[in-house]
Order: C-alpha cells, then sequence, then structure tokens
C-alpha cells in the first residue's frame, strides 16, 4: 500500500523493502527488541519513510528508505489512539496515508479503523465487531483513493468495505474475496495494486 501522492524521490524500490525485511535479522541496526517475529503489511508515508506493524508488540516501526530502523510509534490498549494489531494468535494491523500526512490505521484485534492527523494526533474512529453495514469481523487491510474514500478488507465475510474519509459507510466494493477464499471470485479488488485517481 501506498499514500496518494506522488512519492518524494520516486516510489521505493523493491529493493528499499527488501532492506527493511531483513531488519533485525542482519543484527546491524538498532532498535527494538521483539518478543514475536511478525511483522505485517508495510506502507510508504508522504515522506518516503517504511512503516509495518509489529502486530504482537501493538506498535509500529518506522524505518527510512535505506532500512535503518528510526522509531517505533504506538500504544496497546483498546482506547482511542491504542492499538491491538493482532487477533486469534495472528498478527494483523496496517497503515494507509491521507495526502495531507494523515493517516488510518487498521486496529485488527480491536475491529476498528482509527483515524489521526500528520502529527499522529487522534482523530475519530469507527467500526465494532460484527457482520453489518461499518462492522468488522476480521478487518486486515486498508488503503486509500485519489478521491479521500478509505478501503477496508475485511478477512471474516471476504469484502471490502467503502467508507468516506469520516468513516460513513459508503458500500462494498468487493465480496467474496481474499486469501482464505478458495472459488475465484466475479469480482475482485486488489487494495494494494488499485490505480489511484490523482
Amino acid at each position: 500500500m501506498t499514500a496518494n501522492r506522488a512519492a518524494p524521490t520516486g516510489v521505493p524500490h523493491a529493493s528499499e523493502f527488501e532492506a527493511w525485511a531483513r531488519w533485525p535479522r542482519s543484527g546491524k541496526q538498532a532498535g527494538p527488541t521483539k518478543e514475536r517475529g511478525w511483522n505485517w503489511t508495510p506502507a510508504v508515508d508522504p515522506t518516503g519513510r517504511i512503516w509495518a506493524a509489529s502486530s504482537f508488540d501493538n506498535v509500529f516501526w518506522i524505518f527510512d528508505r535505506d532500512g535503518t530502523y528510526l522509531e517505533s510509534w504506538g500504544t496497546p490498549g483498546r482506547e482511542d489512539g491504542q492499538f491491538k494489531l493482532h487477533e486469534g494468535g495472528n498478527g494483523f494491523g496496517a497503515v494507509a496515508f491521507r495526502a495531507d500526512g494523515g493517516f488510518y490505521v487498521i486496529d485488527t484485534g480491536n475491529y476498528r479503523v482509527q483515524q489521526f492527523d500528520k502529527a499522529r494526533t487522534f482523530v475519530r474512529a469507527w467500526g465494532s465487531f460484527g457482520t453489518d453495514d461499518g462492522q468488522f469481523a476480521l478487518p486486515v487491510g486498508i488503503d486509500t483513493d485519489g478521491a479521500g474514500n478509505v478501503y477496508v478488507f475485511d478477512d471474516g465475510p471476504g469484502a471490502v468495505r467503502v467508507f468516506n474519509a469520516d468513516g460513513k459507510f459508503i458500500g462494498t466494493a468487493a465480496e467474496d474475496v481474499g486469501p482464505s477464499r478458495s472459488a475465484a471470485p466475479s469480482r475482485a479488488v486488489s487494495i494494494g495494486a488499485r490505480r489511484r485517481a490523482r
């Protein structure tokens, strides 16, 4: 997933993600120690830094484009601005950036989306456990488009739900999709590879 913006120095090359993926096993980088190694869905922020969820630590690790660890951000919990990035023994957690530098976080274990401004200040949250409009059973992926809409992949029902920038449910973009579905869907959306409006 990438932000809806022109990358400041070009779109990161696969080798840049490979540098991030080698950390911390290389032993050459300073950074957090991890209880359980489980990282999920790297994303690039508007400044070119790579964010990846350290799912069982309930934080995001932030790296330079060359893979150098910069900081960890996040706090475990259930309150506004806190995260539970794992569920059912599996690690998740994802972030999608807005053009203005703000961002949305999939808070999988709390069954919600949280929005933050570019200063990382909590703005709002939406969602709860369930299958009704605006609810989530296992939200694991998130992205935005050039129109300001937010797309959430809920692996529970295998659906891509669409919300406006303020969290109002708009509709369903795809159903019966995802890695746990064995049949090819008649209509599928690849959240990470979708062409974005500029």
